[in-house]
């Protein structure tokens, strides 16, 4: 029996892979800016009921793959109903002839008044807000944040419907205001708050996508000063 050997000088060849180390800058970065526009109803207890403020903003945010910073800019406004009674004297002027025969004023009839009113205010404020996001998770379109930011609005209006309509009453019936019966909530020219709430968002197109946030907030300094 003949055994076949290999030749000594034989080689054994096999398939050669090759890698090509990654370039970083081929790397997509999740990284990116982003605008758009916020609403929020605000409900506030103002001593006498319920205030509805309407704050609506234009954002700006930079996003990174868990982190998100961003800020705004906008206006808080709301409509006050307000209830009020005012008392007031009308002197009316008595006309008749004097002694020398000429038409005089006599004397003054005077005509207690207590009236009711009801009117609106409209208050606004310029707001801005500065904040930041941490994902909690996400599923193909859907994602989840939790954010914390704190805020502040500027008065840009004083609106006083009480001292309008005495003015009002003043001129057209050369009155004298007696008496004003009114609850009025008072507006703080600057206030500041603290936000935190939880994103819901939606990627409904590529660049555009929806988010619900229900939100807390807390005033270091409130809006009213009650």
């Amino acid at each position: 029996v003949m055994k076949q050997q290999q030749p000594v000088n034989a080689t054994v060849t096999q398939s050669v892979k090759y890698y090509t180390p990654e370039d970083p800058q081929d790397r997509k970065s999740n990284n990116h800016f982003g605008l758009g526009m916020y609403y929020l109803p605000e409900n506030i207890d103002n001593g006498d009921g319920n205030s509805v403020f309407h704050n609506v903003n234009l954002t700006a945010s930079y996003n990174k793959e868990k982190v998100r910073y961003n800020t705004s800019l906008g206006i808080a406004y709301n409509e006050e109903q307000l209830v009020f009674e005012m008392n007031y004297d009308i002197n009316t002027p008595v006309m008749g002839t004097g002694a020398d025969g000429q038409l005089d004023t006599l004397g003054y009839r005077v005509d207690k008044m207590e009236s009711q009113y009801e009117g609106t205010e409209k208050h606004q404020y310029f707001t801005y807000n500065l904040g930041l996001g941490r994902k909690l998770f996400s599923a193909g379109k859907f994602s989840t944040w939790i954010s914390a930011g704190a805020g502040f609005g500027i008065r840009l209006n004083d609106p006083d419907i009480i001292a309008t309509t005495e003015k009002s009453i003043k001129g057209q019936y050369n009155a004298q205001i007696t008496s004003v019966q009114a609850s009025k909530p008072e507006y703080n020219d600057v206030y500041v708050n603290f936000a935190t709430g939880i994103d819901l968002n939606y990627r409904l197109l590529k660049r555009l996508s929806f988010t619900f946030t229900p939100t807390s907030l807390w005033y270091f300094k409130p809006v009213l000063t009650k």
